[in-house]
């Protein structure tokens, strides 16, 4: 992952010199027409027409010198969302950007990371925008996205390898923001090396037809979501409930369910039985695409069934098309430094408890997270283990 305040893979901040930059147009000016005493001079310019009674002026110039971008910082971090969001490492982060540079420039530098690599970034973008007039250039995708990207689309140089900074070169020519392209480089990079092969390119996502389905319907209801969750389904022995070599239709639902359980660990049982109710017509009727012999069931060969899948590509693609900034339908509220920011609150029933009682560790203090104890700057990165679990379907072994 790329935790703000941690360069843990290398990757240098976006700057301003990466955009357009603003163009200030000057005041027109009056111009006499100098000449023979037959010469006229230019006609004034009209004055312009009185806005009508009640209408609203133009709005006043507002003067930068007056923003305090350390204050300011303070509160574009209540604006902070997604998996790493945390007041405080936000608030550090974006004042290592007004050090280095000591002027709102450098604020909207910090801005415009977080807006092009953070899930959900606008919001911060716009409120940066509306207190200091200055623009922040949304993010157009300069690849073909209408198809899955080859390995040699993301090898930039040709070397038959993959590395984080190429992927990261990606996630901007994709308008990806990097902490989604590093976790899918993390799945991908089987032996840890930090390097991507074709063969490791190639196993990444769904393997087998049913989970092509599960995903397809879990991904409409997970729009938003800030964490890589492909469907790895457990060993058909624990999803056949009762242990009669086929999977019922009542079954095939209860993995659908667990799957949007997963994704959405606060969502009420009840509102996950009625999403599953919604989705049951379509979702049978395209596993049914998968039960070959046509008798109602899927037994352990049709469940096993090898997808067609076209691994990372097919992954990024996927993670291409999705818009970064709906809301993530698992983010747990979170309070700015006195509890009052946006999204302020208490955690959502469902959360896993350690997870929130982690989260709420002061600063140094030593935490317990599934029964580890770590200092709390390690607390996310506990998490993010817990998490890839849950993705790998291990949470859902009985």
């Amino acid at each position: 992952m790329c935790w703000k305040g941690l360069l843990v893979f290398g990757l240098a901040p976006l700057t301003a010199a990466t955009f357009t930059s603003h163009t200030l147009l000057a005041p027109s000016h009056v111009i006499h027409l100098k000449g023979n005493k037959n010469t006229k001079k230019a006609a004034p310019a009209a004055a312009p027409a009185a806005a009508p009674s009640g209408a609203p002026g133009p709005a006043p110039a507002i003067d930068l010198s007056k923003i305090d971008p350390w204050k300011m910082c303070d509160e574009l971090c209540k604006y902070d969302t997604g998996m790493d969001a945390d007041h405080g490492v936000c608030v550090t982060d974006c004042r290592s950007y007004v050090d280095a540079g000591g002027d709102i420039k450098s604020l909207r530098d910090f801005v415009t990371d977080e807006t092009y690599n953070e899930q959900g970034g606008e919001k911060m973008e716009k409120y940066f925008e509306t207190k200091t007039g200055m623009q922040i250039p949304d993010c157009k995708p300069t690849l073909d996205m209408k198809s899955d990207f080859g390995f040699n689309v993301v090898d930039a140089d040709s070397n038959g390898e993959l590395t984080r900074d190429e992927l990261n070169i990606w996630g901007k020519k994709a308008c990806v923001p990097n902490e989604m392209a590093q976790q899918i480089f993390d799945f991908a990079d089987g032996n840890f090396d930090d390097r991507v092969t074709p063969a490791e390119y190639g196993t990444i996502g769904e393997d087998t037809d049913a989970e092509d389905v599960l995903d397809k319907h879990a991904d409409k209801e997970t729009k938003g979501e800030d964490q890589y969750e492909p469907v790895q389904m457990p060993a058909f022995r624990h999803v056949d409930g009762n242990n009669d070599g086929q999977l019922d239709q009542v079954e095939i639902m209860d993995m659908f369910k667990r799957e949007i359980k997963k994704r959405i660990p606060t969502m009420a049982k009840a509102d996950v039985d009625a999403l599953a109710a919604e989705h049951q017509k379509e979702l049978l009727k395209d596993m049914g695409k998968v039960d070959t012999d046509a008798d109602g069931k899927l037994n352990e060969e049709e469940y096993k069934k090898a997808a067609a899948s076209k691994g990372m590509g097919e992954e990024l693609s996927e993670a291409a098309a999705v818009d970064n900034n709906v809301t993530d339908p698992d983010d747990l509220p979170r309070s700015g430094p006195k509890g009052g920011g946006p999204g302020a609150g208490t955690a959502a029933a469902g959360a896993p408890a350690a997870a929130v009682a982690a989260a709420a560790a002061p600063a140094g203090a030593a935490s317990s997270f599934l029964g580890v104890s770590v200092p709390s700057t390690s607390v996310q990165d506990v998490m993010n283990g817990f998490l890839a679990k849950e993705a790998f379907g291990i949470a859902n072994v009985a």
